[in-house]
């Protein structure tokens, strides 16, 4: 869809008459400002005035996108008091810190897009105050560690910092493209449905990484350096509907895929070191084809291809020529 650009200035659009409304301009419910880099001038002054404050008081949705925003100061302390803002954008700009002021918006923001910044090392603290967040999207930083604390909900360490684990209400978190290594084990999302971590620096998960997120749904693990699957995303994640570990170093997958994941609908394996397959799964999706697609399951969409396993084009009668006697009933076709 289409939305034309405001061609007013800030200051015109803020200071814009309502005539139906006696001149009350308090029914600003939402501003689109992407793209305003001559006006804005790396900061949020121009916003940020106080002789605004009554044009805002309304205010849910407010997009800075590509702005060349350097310096948000005051952006928190100004919005927190003056709006009832639920939807922030801040992407494609050039900040590398959030105010602690940030935390101001705790009360009222829901979903905050922090993509393609230079926010760098560990999640700002200041996120972990925005308690109401239910989406929160940082992909195209250079963050290298998610950081847990404890939950509003944790009394066992008083003097502990929050941590992401205090956004008991976050329903989707997307982290592509950073530079983190670990899932942290304590992290608990309880209302978690979407996790997204592609084209990171994960290598190795903990096997109870995942029992945090008991509604989790969507799965995305593509395109890192996993060597194997934790056993967590089986016995923990029961509502999983999409699972993506493509494009990873898995060598072998656990045993489970036979009786859970039971709302699975889409599984991709593909291009992984993948030689061997249990029993259960072949059971469960059907022998890989050449094209390294498994079609045994009507309701689940399998896909393994670029691996080891798939270099033979065979059926499930020869697959039986590469069972393992000392590896639980494992399907091993070797190079």
């Amino acid at each position: 869809m289409f939305v034309k650009k405001d061609l007013r200035k800030i200051p015109e659009i803020l200071a814009a008459k309502d005539e139906n409304e006696d001149n009350d301009v308090s029914n600003i419910t939402e501003l689109r400002l992407a793209r305003r880099q001559g006006e804005f001038k790396g900061t949020v002054s121009v916003l940020c005035d106080p002789l605004y404050s009554k044009q805002l008081s309304n205010l849910t949705k407010l997009s800075l996108y590509d702005c060349g925003l350097n310096d948000l100061s005051n952006l928190g302390s100004f919005l927190g008091e003056h709006s009832r803002l639920e939807e922030l954008n801040l992407g494609q700009n050039h900040f590398s810190v959030l105010p602690p002021d940030f935390a101001l918006l705790g009360d009222s923001l829901k979903v905050l897009w922090l993509d393609d910044c230079n926010l760098k090392g560990t999640l700002p603290e200041c996120l972990f105050q925005l308690t109401e967040l239910q989406s929160l999207r940082l992909p195209g930083n250079e963050i290298n560690d998610i950081g847990v604390g404890q939950s509003n909900d944790d009394n066992s360490d008083d003097d502990a910092p929050p941590g992401l684990s205090a956004l008991t209400k976050l329903e989707v978190l997307c982290l592509d493209c950073n530079k983190i290594e670990s899932i942290p084990k304590d992290l608990k999302l309880p209302r978690l449905r979407s996790l997204m971590i592609r084209q990171n620096s994960l290598r190795e998960i903990d096997d109870d990484a995942f029992e945090g997120f008991p509604k989790l749904k969507v799965l995305h693990l593509s395109s890192n350096n996993l060597e194997r699957m934790p056993k967590s995303i089986l016995s923990s994640c029961h509502s999983l509907e999409e699972l993506y570990l493509n494009g990873n170093s898995l060598v072998r997958l656990p045993r489970g895929f036979g009786e859970s994941l039971k709302y699975l609908k889409h599984l991709n394996l593909s291009n992984n070191l993948i030689k061997r397959l249990h029993l259960d799964f072949i059971d469960r999706f059907g022998a890989p084809d050449a094209a390294g697609k498994c079609s045994k399951s009507d309701e689940c969409n399998v896909l393994i291809g670029g691996n080891p396993v798939t270099k033979k084009n065979t059926n499930t009668d020869s697959f039986a020529n590469y069972l393992s006697d000392d590896d639980n009933q494992m399907i091993d076709i070797d190079e």
